[in-house]
């Protein structure tokens, strides 16, 4: 066999696809409809696509039907073929439509069509009572056992040809081209499982030399169309390809997506209308407390950090100080977590990623990078501005949020700092802190919660002493006393 490409394409976009008054057939066949404006404009882009093809079809085969010689009318052109008409290839209509059309007969298109040759008969013709899926399968496979004999012995040289036909009869000649079972079978090809059939869609088979078999190249291509794919239609679908009943299911389809689309629209405009832009300062802290302040200065409530805590200023000092705990109010008044001041330079950036909850609370939490900052609304002094990228004021500021750095703990993690915090002062320190503890007395520099132990209390407030607290502290594992916890300091 000398052939080795067969194109097959469906016809043009019809007009009655479109809303509004339809044409009548030229022919006055029934459901013979011309292709509409939009049609004819699609077949001139099928025409310029193929004549740029490497392996340009050397003849061309038409379906009888109006709108399929209307299609192939400038691909003959572009090509300086002439139609070859083929009943064969004709239309799918269903056994249960009112009215089978019987295609028109070559003298009638004559008189609308001067490049048809009248030298080719027709192989077969479809059954004037209408076919099922698995007839017009049977159609086109009698076609193939015919056609590439007779087509090989009247054209013994010409290696690639094209048909303009339907959607049904274009999915039904591949399939049974290919050598499926059916016209619903899986092709898997491209990750498409069926062959497509958009307005003016073309697809491409090619033959093995080597095994004589015709493999699928291109699938429904319409990638030349200035409008793409449109109409595209399959056998699952049901209903005949371009039947009024299917440009009904189209268009409530279309109504349906539209309807919701405007739905959708609607609500985003309701949801828009209840956001409010809000503009607020937030005070972030750049630096860090003072490691050298003296107990006395350690305030004994959060509110006064700001007031009695000395700010050391030193971008460039990465030095970690000493940690100051203290107990502090985060979140409700009936829950009281631990804040941890630290006295480190700022480890975030103006580059790290904030989140912000409880905007609408007096005690907002913030989290910058992976630092926890408890927040305080404050009054400014005067009002800020706010600019947009141009320039020009969008807001005013009345108010902003100071952050406090911190971070949330657990009472595990209070006892165990308790214990660190024990662990890093003087002995008398460590002393006076226990014994004022358990008398309910607080230590003016570091607030510590922990249950009495019930122990002999001793003296433990002489000048370098160690007294009965300090030891039984000691013996129960609580204080960890080496020569370089002693420190002699005047009371």
């Amino acid at each position: 066999m000398v052939l080795e490409t067969i194109y097959i394409a469906r016809h043009g976009f019809r007009s009655n696809w479109l809303p509004g008054p339809v044409p009548e057939p030229p022919t006055g066949i029934n459901s013979d409809n011309v292709l509409a404006p939009h049609g004819l404009d699609q077949a001139k882009e099928l025409a310029i696509h193929v004549s740029s093809l490497e392996k340009k079809p050397e003849a061309l085969f038409s379906s009888p039907f109006y709108r399929c010689l209307q299609t192939s009318t400038p691909i003959a052109d572009a090509l300086g073929l002439e139609i070859l008409v083929e009943n064969g290839i004709g239309e799918w209509y269903k056994p249960d439509r009112g009215i089978i059309p019987e295609p028109a007969s070559l003298e009638l298109l004559l008189k609308f069509f001067d490049n048809i040759n009248t030298e080719w008969s027709s192989l077969i013709t479809a059954s004037n009572k209408g076919e099922t899926e698995g007839e017009i399968f049977a159609r086109t496979q009698q076609f193939w056992k015919r056609f590439f004999p007779k087509f090989e012995a009247e054209f013994p040289k010409i290696k690639s040809i094209m048909f303009v036909c339907h959607a049904a009869t274009k999915i039904a000649l591949g399939m049974s081209l290919m050598g499926y079972s059916g016209v619903r079978d899986q092709i898997n090809f491209k990750g498409e499982k069926y062959l497509r059939s958009g307005a003016c869609s073309l697809d491409t088979y090619t033959r093995d030399s080597a095994e004589g078999k015709w493999e699928i190249e291109v699938n429904g291509d319409t990638s030349f169309l200035s409008q793409g794919e449109e109409m595209s239609w399959h056998f699952i679908d049901k209903v005949e390809a371009g039947s009024d009943e299917d440009i009904k299911l189209r268009r409530e389809a279309a109504e349906k997506a539209a309807h919701e689309k405007d739905s959708a629209s609607v609500d985003q405009v309701s949801q828009e209308e209840e956001i409010e832009d809000f503009y607020v300062t937030i005070d972030v802290p750049t630096a860090e407390l003072r490691a050298s302040i003296s107990s006395s200065q350690v305030p004994s409530h959060p509110s006064q950090v700001h007031q009695n805590f000395s700010l050391y200023h030193a971008p460039s000092n990465r030095e970690t100080f000493k940690k100051y705990v203290y107990e502090g109010e985060a979140g409700s008044s009936n829950n009281n977590p631990l804040i941890t001041a630290t006295a480190s330079a700022s480890q975030y950036t103006p580059t790290s990623k904030m989140q912000i909850t409880g905007i609408g609370t007096g005690k907002p939490l913030a989290k910058i990078d992976n630092f926890l900052f408890q927040g305080d609304w404050k009054q400014l002094v005067g009002t800020e501005l706010v600019f947009s990228e141009k320039g020009e004021v969008i807001a005013k500021v009345n108010n902003h949020i100071e952050l406090i750095r911190g971070e949330l703990i657990t009472s595990e993690q209070f006892e165990a700092r308790k214990h660190d915090a024990l662990a890093g002062m003087s002995l008398y320190r460590r002393a006076l802190t226990i014994a004022r503890e358990r008398e309910g007395v607080a230590e003016p520099g570091i607030q510590i919660q922990g249950e009495q132990t019930g122990e002999q209390e001793g003296e433990g407030e002489g000048e370098g002493e160690e007294g009965e607290e300090g030891e039984n502290a000691e013996e129960k594992g609580e204080i960890n006393m080496n020569d370089e916890d002693i420190e002699m300091t005047q009371d």
